[in-house]
């Protein structure tokens, strides 16, 4: 099977993860309790996975790639939605009041959430509630990129599971591995190595499909793996939605997601991305669901606070899809725009 139809099946499980992100961030609405998907944070997690495989994707097809051009190729695809979700986050929660402090001050601290600096410590004004992940995967990338790049069979068959194990079992045993804003003993940000370990895992799981890819399997073998495949995701979706918040059984969650990721990515099994349209549809607007949810939340708490809580959601996840489609078609505007001013430039 071929690569796009992996990726458009990748898509696929994007859009069904940040919807499970924005049903986790409904605790706005209902004085913190966590009434659907307490377990949700497994879809960061499948974020970061697919993010370290694709890493060393992109290490071994573009030969000579520097950290810096992989990076600005990364930055480069999330630009337009990141920045739009950041000004539109801002202005709504600057109409409804959500935040106290001078105007001045927001604007210093939007500075650094703009700047993507959150996992490296900085005090930001996280208007969107979500871009610490990307602030994480952007930083874990810068580190974890020269040991890839330097150290391909090495690093992806060996050491990257090493370093995966090793920071996301502590992490797992404090049940902190769905608290990512901790900072721990003021220092490192927990996302951070949160991110480091699961981009690490990404990498390894990337070996891994190579070594699946070059066995020879019978159809009867692939009907096998496929169903090993959507049952590892449907168990995983099954927990997030009655497992608590910081369960200790995520970590385990986070084994049985890297299964599912590994079978998805490799070519042994059949994919329901046969039936959609090649095109990334799904993997873009999902970024655009992720950054624009957790600020609705809070304002819609606080606006519709009277409301019952069935109708509370509702607006929620109305008020989210429009305002996410509204950013994906701003976006795409802007880049097409950007391409064709550029190739009149050339």
């Amino acid at each position: 099977m071929n690569k796009s139809k992996r990726n458009l099946e990748i898509d696929l499980c994007k859009f069904i993860f940040s919807i499970i992100i924005v049903l986790l961030h409904s605790f706005n609405l209902f004085n913190g309790k966590f009434l659907y998907m307490p377990g949700g944070s497994i879809g960061v997690d499948f974020f970061f996975i697919v993010t370290g495989y694709l890493l060393m994707n992109s290490i071994e097809k573009h030969e000579g790639i520097t950290g810096g051009e992989l990076l600005w190729r990364k930055f480069k695809i999330i630009m337009p939605a990141f920045y739009l979700s950041v000004i539109l986050a801002f202005i709504m929660r600057t109409i409804f009041s959500i935040d106290n402090g001078p105007i001045l001050h927001k604007i210093l601290l939007l500075i650094n959430e703009a700047s993507l600096l959150q996992a490296a410590g900085f005090v930001v004004y996280p208007v969107t509630g979500s871009a610490w992940y990307l602030s994480a995967m952007f930083i874990a990338i810068a580190i974890l990129f020269p040991i890839a790049n330097n150290y391909k069979e090495y690093f992806s068959n060996l050491l990257s599971l090493v370093i995966g194990i090793l920071v996301l079992g502590p992490i797992a045993s404090n049940g902190h591995i769905s608290d990512p804003g901790l900072m721990i003993n003021g220092i490192i940000f927990l996302g951070l190595l949160k991110g480091i370990a699961e981009i690490s895992l990404g990498c390894f799981a990337y070996s891994l499909v190579k070594k699946i890819n070059a066995l020879k399997i019978n159809n009867k073998i692939k009907v096998c793996l496929t169903l090993i495949k959507y049952i590892t995701f449907c168990l995983v979706i099954y927990f997030a939605a009655c497992l608590e918040v910081n369960s200790y059984f995520l970590s385990s969650c986070v084994i049985i997601l890297f299964i599912g990721i590994v079978l998805t990515f490799s070519e042994q099994t059949f994919s329901i991305g046969d039936y959609f349209k090649n095109n990334n549809f799904f993997g873009e607007f999902s970024l655009c669901i992720y950054l624009n949810n957790f600020y609705w939340g809070l304002i819609i708490s606080k606006v519709f606070a009277d409301y019952s809580d069935n109708s509370k959601l509702l607006i929620y996840l109305s008020f989210v899809f429009l305002s996410s489609t509204i950013i994906y078609i701003s976006s795409k505007f802007i880049k097409n725009k950007s391409q064709i001013f550029l190739q009149q430039l050339n």
